[in-house]
């Protein structure tokens, strides 16, 4: 489906809304029993969140790729983590390390490694998902405590990371046109790869 993509980004906005609703019910229950407003309660808040929801989505979802990816129900724990982070990060609480800066970039590649060459055929979509979520979070957390490294800060990964979001956007279309106008997997493979490039470009320089 060629507009399957916006149904991801949709569950993304869906999440700021129900985030927003949060917030909110955690002020007024905050106020309501005379509870600090402050940034470990809601730290702890959004802990309780990230815990119910991904206890259900381990217990209750299934393992079907398509049924998870484009739920919000199935990806709240997800976003909730996200927050987690973004929270703590700004907060006093993130001058305490609980490992060495580099450390959470290896341990999270290492993850990364261990789903691509393991998990990816033995596991079933909640553990993998589990699995890259956490590891992905190291990255961010690692990174975001200044620690480089040669791969990571590459010019070529910061150009990718750059114009991520017009690939996003374009290359589940050409997918769809490439299976639908192409039979030979090699083709696809380098039409997808080279026009979503292509046109990636522009649009991001179109942003500014």
């Amino acid at each position: 489906n060629p507009y399957l993509i916006f149904w991801s980004i949709a569950v993304i906005f869906q999440f700021y809304f129900v985030f927003a609703v949060f917030l909110k019910l955690n002020i007024v229950l905050f106020n309501r029993f005379n509870i600090k407003l402050s940034e470990s309660n809601f730290l702890i808040s959004i802990s309780l969140l990230i815990l119910i929801t991904l206890l259900i989505f381990l217990i209750f979802s299934d393992n079907k790729f398509i049924n998870n990816f484009y739920s919000l129900n199935n990806r709240l724990w997800q976003f909730g983590f996200g927050s987690l982070i973004a929270i703590y990060l700004r907060s006093n609480l993130s001058k305490k390390y609980f490992l060495k800066k580099e450390y959470y970039i290896i341990i999270g590649l290492l993850g990364i490694i261990i789903w691509q060459f393991y998990f990816q055929n033995n596991y079933g979509y909640q553990i993998i998902s589990v699995l890259l979520t956490l590891s992905t979070l190291l990255i961010l957390i690692g990174l975001s405590f200044g620690y480089t490294n040669v791969l990571l800060s590459s010019k070529i990964l910061i150009f990718v990371g750059k114009i991520s979001l017009p690939i996003i956007l374009i290359h589940i279309p050409l997918i769809y046109f490439a299976n639908y106008y192409l039979d030979d997997n090699f083709i696809k493979f380098i039409f997808v790869i080279t026009l979503t490039f292509v046109l990636a470009i522009p649009l991001q320089k179109m942003r500014y």
